[in-house]
């Protein structure tokens, strides 16, 4: 479905008259339904807007700027970082995984775990716009970080064709029921807008993933070398 099939089946979907919501409106409703969806799907794990990244590992940093993530000046921002790959030593011949951990859970002060943390089990945790790795390296390593992100969507409107809908085929009539959560609560109908919540839910967990890679170019997966982090 293209932006005009989708706003077309919700119009059907509500019995609304096209002239009752402006196309701004329109185009409104649809990009929060779209985020919404977005979101929703990652808090499932579906396996889409991802990239993978690298950078070079710096010696004696463990703060490395999610901002600075960018493969160009247009690129899109990180909605989130799915998994981390450490190098310790250029004579490590694969990464290591490490895991993401709460902060606010730890035994000790994270310098201690900067000292004193296994290389062999490294960790790490976001706060701000930082991830912070652990233990703290002690050897500068070319492309010694290895990034798994999930990235932001870039808006829709009405030129916006099927295969840039990043969104799977599968999931976008749940786009149009959560437009009509929208579209009710703005008329005052909350029971509506409830019954529709629901189906947005029910039409999410019930699609499996099973959908071959999208053509767009957003989608493709690529691996960009940055400049190590200042």
């Amino acid at each position: 479905m293209n932006w005009q099939q989708i706003i077309d089946f919700w119009f059907d979907q509500t019995h609304t008259n096209k002239n009752d919501v402006s196309t701004d409106n329109q185009n409104l409703y649809l990009n929060l339904a779209y985020i919404d969806t977005i979101d929703e799907l990652i808090k499932l794990k579906v396996a889409f807007l991802f990239d993978e990244w690298v950078t070079n590992v710096v010696n004696w940093q463990n703060e490395y700027l999610i901002e600075k993530l960018w493969i160009a000046p247009d690129a899109l921002n990180i909605k989130t970082i799915r998994k981390i790959f450490i190098k310790y030593s250029s004579d490590d011949a694969y990464h290591t995984p490490a895991d993401r951990v709460n902060p606010s859970i730890l035994e000790h002060h994270p310098d201690w775990y900067a000292d004193n943390q296994p290389k062999t089990d490294p960790f790490f945790y976001i706060a701000d716009n930082s991830f912070f790795i652990f233990p703290k390296p002690t050897e500068a390593v070319t492309w010694g970080i290895e990034i798994f992100v999930i990235h932001d969507a870039p808006e829709i409107d009405n030129t916006t064709t099927q295969d840039n809908i990043q969104v799977p085929l599968s999931y976008h009539k749940a786009i149009s029921y959560k437009m009509r959560e929208y579209i009710f609560n703005s008329q005052g109908k909350t029971n509506d807008a409830e019954v529709a919540a629901g189906k947005w839910k029910q039409e999410i967990t019930k699609v499996n993933w099973v959908t071959k890679p999208r053509t767009s170019i957003n989608l493709q997966k690529t691996r960009s070398k940055l400049n190590s982090f200042r």
